[in-house]
């Protein structure tokens, strides 16, 4: 049992090492600030919709049926968001292999890694129900047996879905341990994953601002009852705050029902993922190239492929360059978007300043230059052996960037053609303000991440997601928003002519890039050849 609380409390600090690691904070109290206000910004407006939610349920005498909703959600969300957490941690974690060196069973190596599984799953549980359990126990009155129970049902509620998608995925471990699928089915989860959670945040949104709508949702017949139906832990849950000893037993049973199963599984799962690096090595057949290519090629197909072959990077790079088209997907599927509203008359004034605005979004959502270096970590020591100037290097990062943001503004541009009724004049005045938008930026970017590289990474999403190099990327276009805005609260009738408007952006930004440019070029090369690994 010792050697089974040191693996696990290993497998937890490098969780949470390594989640620290992915803030790009060094300072553990400001990485610690940070989380908290991760936190509070998804409770606080979670609270004001359990709120409204618990008013309407406590209108026709059904409040506790806010527990329900709240355990429901928690264990759709966490049933999904445990799936890729779970593969990843198996299949493709590289420890997998030393720890079946360890004098330890099979199923206690398994359990030990789920821990880390189960610790990401509670803090989104804790997300999901804990607005919903404290506005019911504001509400009903706060008891020493109503605080026991939260507790237990909180320390409880990842296990289920964590059990069930673990259960499930073992079937399709074969599909996971070969290398060729790993990628695809990753990006596919992800995606899959944030379609999800924007749908719901529309939609939880939504009713939100339209409490009526909420007493339809919650009607008898509706979706919530019909879930808890079909789904009885969720009505087991809510009868244990009401008291009900039996539905603490089932409830309790269930959990442990599961955990067996698991525990008599975890031999056969531990041999899946091991089987998975044992056929890991195995490539395909190659081809030789003697054809000389020149060395901008060379340049530009290695700063792509390492996108490319990361599933992490190039899930973020597409998701920056489609995310427009995503959310106007999700808006047509909860019923907010249709495309009878693009060929409304009141758009007509607007359709420059809409293509305008899409055609720039990838890159205004992609930042993939505030990341250029920090994506090649360790391996950023081979572009200083290599036979190549410093201007070049940086020259080269940037157009990559710059290629990837124009093939998601060109495919935006191509569907706009067929929705709204653009005019050459408007194509060609969004198409320059994209060009000069795209530049600048991408520019801007880099020289974030030439003064602050992050090379020493262990997990892809510590270089391209949670990085402050990112954050402050985004600081810089809040930053140009907030000028914009405040331009339009001072001098309102400079609006009025968005042809004038945005030819004037244009000019505004190839002059900053030009201004930036120079700088890069000049100070920022220096900079850039002083980064040590």
């Amino acid at each position: 049992m010792s050697k089974f609380i040191a693996l696990t409390r290993i497998q937890l600090k490098d969780y949470i090492g390594r989640t620290t690691e992915g803030l790009g904070v060094k300072n553990r109290k400001l990485a610690r600030l940070l989380l908290l206000l991760f936190v509070l910004l998804i409770i606080i407006p979670n609270i004001n919709l359990s709120l409204l939610i618990y008013r309407t349920l406590d209108s026709i005498g059904q409040g506790h049926l806010l527990i329900t909703n709240s355990y429901i959600n928690s264990i759709f969300l966490n049933f999904f968001f445990g799936i890729p957490f779970i593969v990843s941690v198996f299949f493709f974690s590289r420890d997998v292999r030393f720890l079946s060196a360890l004098p330890l069973r099979e199923d206690a190596l398994v359990l030990a890694k789920l821990a880390a599984v189960y610790l990401y799953l509670l803090l989104l549980s804790f997300l999901l129900m804990f607005p919903g359990l404290a506005v019911y126990a504001y509400n009903t009155g706060i008891s020493v047996y109503n605080v026991f129970m939260a507790i237990l049902v909180l320390l409880l509620a990842p296990l289920l879905p964590m059990f069930v998608a673990t259960i499930l995925i073992l079937p399709f471990a074969n599909m996971f341990s070969k290398s060729r699928h790993k990628r695809s089915l990753i990006i596919i989860f992800n995606i899959l994953m944030l379609f999800a959670i924007i749908a719901t945040q529309i939609f939880t949104g939504n009713l939100a601002e339209d409490p009526v709508r909420i007493e339809e949702v919650l009607a008898s017949g509706s979706l919530l009852e019909l879930l808890g139906m079909r789904f009885p832990p969720s009505i087991w849950v809510t009868r244990i705050f009401l008291g009900s000893y039996r539905a603490l037993f089932l409830f309790l049973a269930l959990n442990f029902l599961l955990f067996f199963i698991m525990k008599s599984l975890a031999g056969l799962f531990f041999r899946k993922a091991l089987l998975s690096f044992s056929e890991e090595g195995s490539g395909g057949r190659g081809e030789v190239y003697y054809r000389e290519k020149s060395k901008a090629y060379h340049l530009l197909r290695r700063n792509i492929l390492i996108i490319i072959r990361q599933p992490m990077f190039l899930l973020n790079t597409v998701l920056s360059m489609l995310a427009p088209l995503l959310m106007l997907c999700i808006m047509f599927f909860t019923g907010e978007f249709s495309l009878a509203l693009l060929q409304s008359p009141q758009l007509e004034p607007y359709l420059l300043l809409v293509v305008s605005a899409l055609l720039i979004s990838p890159a205004v959502i992609g930042n993939i230059s505030a990341t250029a270096i920090t994506r090649e970590g360790q391996a950023f020591w081979e572009t200083r052996v290599l036979p190549i100037r410093a201007e070049d290097n940086i020259r080269y990062r940037i157009l990559t960037t710059i290629i990837f943001c124009l093939a998601g503004s060109l495919l935006l541009f191509l569907i706009t053609l067929f929705l709204l009724p653009l005019t050459l004049k408007m194509m060609v005045i969004a198409v320059l303000f994209c060009l000069t938008t795209t530049l600048f930026l991408a520019t801007i970017d880099i020289l974030i991440d030439i003064y602050r590289p992050i090379l020493n990474w262990t997990n892809p999403t510590a270089a391209v997601k949670n990085n402050l190099n990112v954050t402050f990327s985004l600081l810089i276009r809040a930053v140009i928003g907030l000028l914009v805005y405040l331009l339009y609260k001072s001098w309102p009738g400079l609006f009025t002519d968005f042809e004038l408007l945005i030819l004037s952006g244009s000019i505004i930004f190839l002059l900053l890039y030009l201004l930036i440019r120079s700088y890069l070029y000049s100070n920022g090369v220096k900079r850039f050849e002083q980064i040590s690994i």
